[in-house]
């Protein structure tokens, strides 16, 4: 049973889909943020390509690695980079 997190205090088991939660390592509020900012670009991305079709705005795209490279800055700088906290997609 391989198991991933959903942002900071929520389990998904990828196998099952069942959620659970998850509060023994609990992200700081700076850092659940820029997961949101994250999980924003991604699921925008994802609705552009679905609903308006390609090609998506560039500038999505820029937006999506920007945060991504706010949250890999920040987690490294306060040596809390968990992969435990990243959602893989």
């Amino acid at each position: 049973m391989r198991k991933n997190k959903v942002g900071c205090t929520q389990t998904i088991d990828l196998e099952t889909g069942e959620t659970g939660e998850e509060s023994d390592s609990p992200c700081s509020s700076i850092e659940h943020a820029l997961l949101e900012e994250v999980e924003f670009w991604r699921s925008y991305i994802e609705y552009c390509s679905k609903t308006i079709g390609p090609p998506v705005p560039e500038e999505a795209y820029d937006a999506l690695a920007q945060s991504e490279r706010k949250l890999q800055s920040f987690m490294v700088s306060n040596k809390t980079l968990r992969k435990d906290c990243l959602r893989v997609h």
